[in-house]
């Protein structure tokens, strides 16, 4: 995930919220961010791992 070129001067924090988007978009029901590169001052990109996870007690999915 990108942060993007809108030069955002807290892109640690776009970026996270992005990522938690599109993890929440595609049905995951974790989010695990590894680490974040800086690519200048205003952008940066994310890596990160989502997961879907089931209830072990109910067997249904959480959220």
């Amino acid at each position: 995930m990108n942060s993007g070129y809108a030069k955002h001067y807290d892109w640690r924090r776009h970026i996270r919220h992005k990522a938690l988007l599109q993890a929440e978009q595609s049905g995951a029901t974790h989010l695990v961010i590894d680490h974040l590169d800086s690519i200048g001052a205003f952008n940066g990109k994310a890596h990160a791992l989502a997961y879907r996870c089931q209830n072990t007690l109910t067997g249904t999915e959480e959220g």
